[in-house]
Parts: structure tokens; C-alpha cells; sequence
């Protein structure tokens, strides 16, 4: 799977076509963090999991901006794909960098049956993700008044 990444400081806002728009696509990059959204009806499991996460871990790993990844999409998730979400937010924790998920349904009960969902910073949606990070999420740095 192929992370496209998108600087929205720049003048073409225009959405990913083809195989990039098919693909888990960066809906922004902007100082404070990217957002990644897997598609809908992302499936993982032992035979998806690298194409999913190795682009993830390198985001994660590169560059200074918190992850926000927004898993409402994802419909199937076996243990391969938990370790690498666990081996995520450890990446993302060594980079002093936090990693906030905004899980659907599916990954909500799945968290909760495993016990994993307080390892996690979960967010209801962008707006709330963005909250949650060091200074509010702004791009300058500041919170919000209050």
C-alpha cells in the first residue's frame, strides 16, 4: 500500500486519483500532524499487513508530526495487524511523537475485548484528534482559549 502525502501549505488541494485515491491516502500534512485514513473496507490480516503498516512506521518514524490515523474504514483486524498497531504507537512514543487513533466500530470492540483500548489515545473524530495533541493541535503551537 502506498502513503501519499500531501503539504496542504501548497496551491494543488487536489484529491489523489487512481491507485493513490485507492490507497490509505496522508488527508493532510501540516506541522502539528499528519492524518493517514485507511480506506473503507480495509481489511488486515498475516497477508496485508506489511503493505498497510510499513508505510505507517516510516511516517511515524520520519519527520516531527504527531500521526493521527483514522481507522473508521478498517472492517477486519486479526493479531498480526494488532502487534503492528501496538509496534506503531511504540515508534511513535520512541519519536517522542504521539499517535491518535480514530477507530469505528469494529476496532472499538476489538480494543475493548483485548484490553488494548488504554494503551491507545482514542479520538471520536479529527476535530477531537487534533485536541488531544501537545498544544491543541494548531499549527502554531498554541491551544485553545479557555
Amino acid at each position: 500500500m502506498d502513503v501519499e502525502e500531501r503539504d496542504c501549505r501548497s496551491e494543488d488541494l487536489s484529491p489523489p486519483t487512481g491507485a493513490a485515491a485507492a490507497a490509505a491516502a496522508v488527508v493532510e500534512v501540516a506541522p502539528a500532524a499528519r492524518v493517514v485514513a485507511l480506506p473503507d473496507g480495509e481489511e488486515v490480516d498475516a497477508d496485508t499487513v506489511d503493505a498497510v503498516f510499513d508505510p505507517l512506521d516510516e511516517a511515524a518514524g520520519g519527520g516531527d508530526a504527531h500521526l493521527i490515523l483514522d481507522t473508521r474504514g478498517l472492517t477486519f483486524m486479526d493479531s498480526s495487524g494488532l502487534a503492528r498497531l501496538i509496534r506503531l504507537s511504540q515508534i511513535c512514543r520512541l519519536s517522542e511523537r504521539l499517535l491518535v487513533l480514530i477507530p469505528g466500530d469494529y476496532l472499538k470492540r476489538l480494543l475493548q475485548m483485548t484490553g488494548l483500548s488504554v494503551w491507545f489515545t482514542l479520538a471520536d473524530d479529527e476535530s477531537h484528534a487534533r485536541s488531544l495533541l501537545p498544544g491543541g493541535g494548531s499549527a502554531d503551537g498554541g491551544g485553545a482559549a479557555g
